[in-house]
């Protein structure tokens, strides 16, 4: 499975803070980065961005289609991932309605980086 963080990439490669005090910065290894608001309108912030602009931006963090040689035609999991697992929803359905991946291959971390960087025995990368 892919993990994939819709936090900002400042949080991701903890360079900003984090929200809550005490929550470590960075992000899980071998995860890859898509801002959640990278998918939107510019124009319209409450809509997705062309469905074509979606797929483009999640193929180059990194997450192949289904039948890419990459992939080598096997369905990959994305565990979708965020603060706390609520903008992880938008990556999800971003997903899903660009055609890179069906529902059944989809799955948020519910805790997402409260839990993984709330719990100080995971590890952590805070570099690119």
């Amino acid at each position: 499975a892919i993990v994939v963080d819709a936090r900002s990439s400042g949080r991701f490669f903890g360079t900003e803070p984090e929200p809550r005090p005490g929550l470590r910065g960075g992000h899980m290894p071998g995860a890859v980065n898509v801002p959640f608001f990278t998918l939107l309108d510019p124009n319209d912030m409450t809509k997705f961005r062309p469905m074509e602009e979606v797929r483009d931006i999640f193929v180059e963090a990194g997450i192949a289609p289904l039948l890419s040689e990459e992939g080598g035609g096997v369905p990959r999991k994305v565990i979708c991932s965020c603060g706390s697992g609520v903008t992880a929803a938008a990556l999800a359905v971003g997903l899903e309605e660009c055609g890179l991946r069906t529902k059944e291959d989809i799955s948020i971390y519910d805790g997402s980086w409260i839990d993984w960087g709330g719990d100080d025995d995971t590890p952590i990368v805070t570099t690119d």
